[in-house]
């Protein structure tokens, strides 16, 4: 590989969303970085399906941008997941073979306290964006942020663990990922949420004005305010006509 032609590096994180959730139906189509020929991304036919009791779920679309039910992320719900149920791994060796059959399966009945257990509608955790959160994903870089906050504002009134330093905001106090109260202060993981919506509404701001966006952002103390102030960012990008930064 010829690494002067190499530009970005993406480093892409997440929690609770797998690859193929938010990119497997996207369609994305590019150049191979090693070969040079047009090459598109390794994702899903649309067919594929997961067994559970005697039922078989499918993939679908769309999918929703806050689940109902947390899907299991611990060690070994992703074991089960890749692997299907009653997969093993023992220590030092080899992985079992991956085929995606236990998505289902640990959505219904997670090994890991307070995750997966869904009640029912299992085939929940089998929907994926057919696009990026609504954009196409080559054309991102051109649109207005809105199509990104709306998960961040969903995110804002989640019960996500805290995972994000906190550069914004100083009132969190206490991290308790089953809080989804909107009074409850705002956790490490909000606050990078807000960082990111701060960002997006600097950029759209006249320069005079971002000394009081920020203090602003540093005053909010609950949930609820960060979400609301959110929001408010998403209002603004939807009628903005410039290009924020992505």
């Amino acid at each position: 590989m010829d690494m002067s032609k190499l530009e970005h590096v993406f480093l892409l994180m997440l929690e609770n969303r797998s690859f193929d959730h938010m990119l497997g139906l996207s369609g994305i189509t590019g150049t191979d970085a090693v070969t040079g020929a047009p090459t598109t991304i390794d994702g899903l036919a649309g067919t594929e399906s997961n067994a559970y009791n005697g039922t078989t779920y499918a993939v679908s679309q769309p999918a929703p941008q806050q689940m109902p039910v947390d899907p299991g992320h611990e060690f070994t719900d992703t074991l089960i997941q890749l692997a299907g149920p009653g997969a093993t791994y023992p220590a030092g060796g080899p992985y079992p073979p991956i085929n995606n059959s236990g998505f289902v399966a640990d959505y219904a009945s997670s090994p890991s306290p307070h995750e997966g257990s869904a009640p029912g509608n299992y085939g929940e955790i089998m929907a994926c964006f057919s696009r990026l959160l609504g954009v196409p994903p080559l054309t991102a870089r051109d649109q207005a942020a809105s199509d990104l906050l709306p998960l961040l504002a969903t995110a804002a009134r989640s019960d996500a663990p805290k995972t994000l330093p906190e550069p914004i905001a100083k009132a969190a106090t206490r991290d308790d990922r089953h809080v989804a109260d909107d009074n409850a202060p705002i956790t490490g993981n909000l606050a990078g949420f807000l960082h990111i919506a701060l960002r997006y509404d600097l950029a759209m701001s006249p320069s005079e004005s971002r000394g009081a966006t920020i203090a602003r952002v540093r005053s909010l103390k609950t949930r609820g305010e960060a979400a609301d102030y959110i929001n408010e960012v998403q209002a603004k990008a939807a009628t903005f006509s410039g290009k924020p930064p992505l």
